[in-house]
């Protein structure tokens, strides 16, 4: 496992070394350097020895020694009010406790460390916190959590533009992916991975490149500079020579006034000495010239030996660059076409959802509709039943959150909906509790999950409307693990009914037929009902806190007195002032409607 915090990499696990006799010569050292200073009350030169000796216990694997110099030097840094001091030694502790396998021990230490970056808005020590906290979730087999952090480290890497750590975040997204059995969002993300991966690499063999050509660029100036040095040995040798005939000039003319022997004899000297330098010259410079001739052939075969790695390097780099493409172009063409088919899906089930002005003509209402992905696996239902045999016509209105959302969830909302068409609408059951039994069943048998392990379903909140001249509206109500919210002016609060602990579909466990139950009340036009899934609820924020009912109760209530319409953009806003940057983590419906 690599740690990123500080820009420091911590390899592995290994048993604790016993320190070598210099070692233990410098914890020695360490040891009197600190109490010296503590003498002194020099609080910053005791923290520079405290942290050389928790070092010094970390790289001989003493990781209980380590820890505890690091929790002395974090005294010290609160002491000292040095924030950053902190902030660091936390994550020095947090991985020191990892390497150890302590590993809810080192997500407290990594915890600190990141809140501490925010305090200080250090973005790149958030980014190593990040990445720290989502690899110590994923050694503890915690892939949720890790996922967690890895996109919040995504995000902050692209904003940095650290590509390294962009790669790094889409290799633990990956991973975690796999581990949990979501085989095409780890297929994904390392896609990405391999993608940055090649990217990095191609920019080293950029950097290998302009090595190359910068040695054979000095190469050149190495040879300009011999060529240089040998001219001024030949322009040298010239002077020599020049010089050696003025000598032979001047002796002759003093050697005139000599007897002829000693003329005789100073001539033969200066003839064996010119021939002797001629032939030093000749040598030297044969050399020379030979060295030079070797030294050219041989930078001739390395700028050969260059060309030839750079061709095969640029082939290489071009096929690489051929294949990326042509993935581009494939996931493209994938993803196009997976994107025209869901929004033909969403189509459809949005054409199957109540028209709006139909539901308007019965009440005053607002719909909050936010699917997580394109297709939902939430819907509301509505419809108006006449018959002769009844002494009112009845409105009947549903909110239903299938299981799953996204392709599974919408293809679970197309079934839904076709069931409750069947039951009321042709088949004319209209007990709020018998339809639920009914739309039970029909799921089992649908489903075949009496011979198989399929346990999808849905939970329902229904409720049937007598629509009578009458000021008073009977209210009949059935809920499958969903409430009912209802507002009357006479006691000022928003009180609730809780639906039956069954959800429709799936086989009961001990066997027993699933009962469901009718609720019923009186409400007065002016009254408002609220009918809702448990996204809305279950939503949270940045810091991970739910939306919750409490909250949705409190919203309602604060703009109880408003039209629907209000009602429903308040509930939005203050849903989307909640959610923040946090990701949507289900299909959301609020249906609320006030009696006219």
């Amino acid at each position: 496992m690599v740690w990123f915090s500080l820009g420091v990499a911590v390899i592995g696990t290994a048993e604790a070394q016993s320190p070598s006799s210099g070692s233990q010569q410098k914890e020695v050292q360490y040891k009197e350097q600190i109490s010296r200073y503590k003498a002194k009350g020099n609080q910053r030169k005791q923290l520079e020895y405290l942290n050389k000796l928790a070092f010094f216990y970390w790289d001989n694997k003493q990781h209980a020694q380590a820890v505890e110099a690091f929790r002395k030097g974090l005294q010290l840094n609160q002491s000292l009010d040095n924030l950053n001091g902190v902030k660091r030694t936390h994550y020095y502790i947090g991985m020191i406790l990892s390497e150890s396998d302590q590993y809810s021990r080192a997500v407290k230490s990594f915890e600190k460390g990141l809140r501490l970056s925010r305090q200080l808005n250090m973005k790149n020590s958030r980014l190593s916190g990040q990445l720290n906290l989502s690899q110590t979730y994923q050694l503890m087999g915690e892939y949720e959590k890790s996922n967690q952090h890895a996109r919040k480290a995504l995000s902050l890497a692209k904003e940095l533009n650290d590509l390294k750590r962009v790669r790094t975040s889409y290799g633990l997204l990956s991973q975690n992916h796999k581990k949990l059995g979501n085989s095409d969002a780890s297929i994904k993300y390392f896609d990405l991975f391999s993608s940055i991966d090649k990217h990095l690499k191609n920019e080293q063999i950029s950097e290998i490149r302009k090595e190359s050509e910068t040695q054979v660029s000095q190469a050149r100036s190495e040879k300009q500079q011999t060529e240089k040095e040998l001219a001024e040995e030949i322009d040298k040798r010239k002077m020599t020579e020049d010089s050696l005939e003025r000598v032979e000039r001047i002796t002759q003319k003093q050697q005139m006034q000599l007897e002829m022997k000693e003329l005789e004899n100073k001539k033969i000297q200066a003839q064996l000495k010119l021939e002797k330098t001629i032939r030093n010259s000749f040598i030297i410079g044969f050399i020379l010239i030979a060295g030079f001739s070797l030294l050219l052939f041989h930078f001739y075969r390395q700028k050969k030996k260059a060309n030839v790695m750079l061709e095969a390097q640029n082939q290489k780099i071009n096929q690489q660059k051929r294949q990326i493409q042509e993935q581009k172009d494939r996931l493209q063409l994938q993803n196009t076409k997976l994107n025209d088919s869901l929004t033909y899906a969403e189509n459809i089930q949005e054409a199957i959802l109540p028209v709006k002005s139909q539901l308007r003509k019965i009440f005053d209402a607002f719909i909050l509709y936010k699917p997580k992905d394109i297709v939902s696996g939430d819907f509301y239902w509505f419809t108006r039943i006449h018959d002769k045999t009844l002494e009112h016509p009845l409105t009947f209105l549903a909110v239903v959150d299938c299981t799953g959302h996204g392709v599974p969830g919408a293809f679970m909302s197309m079934i839904g909906n076709r069931i409750f068409n069947e039951i009321i609408a042709e088949k004319r059951i209209l007990d709020p509790s018998q339809i639920l039994y009914h739309l039970n069943s029909y799921i089992v048998e649908v489903l075949k999950q009496e011979r198989t392990t399929n346990t999808d379903g849905m939970d329902v909140c229904l409720i049937c409307m007598e629509n009578s001249s009458r000021t008073e509206k009977d209210i009949y109500f059935a809920g499958a693990k969903r409430p009912l919210f209802y507002y009357t002016p006479n006691n000022g609060e928003i009180k609730k009914i809780k639906g039956d602990r069954y959800s429709i579909g799936g086989v009961n466990k001990n066997k027993k037929e699933k009962e469901f139950n009718t609720h019923k009340l009186t409400l007065a036009k002016g009254d408002i009902i609220y009918l809702t899934t448990d996204g809305i609820f279950d939503q949270v924020n940045d810091q991970s806190k739910r939306f919750s009912s409490r909250r949705f109760l409190s919203i309602m209530h604060d703009h109880i007195a408003d039209s629907l319409e209000t009602q429903g953009k308040k509930l939005e806003e203050e849903l989307t002032l909640f959610q923040g940057e946090s990701e949507q983590r289900d299909d959301i419906t609020v249906l609320g409607a006030k009696i006219l």
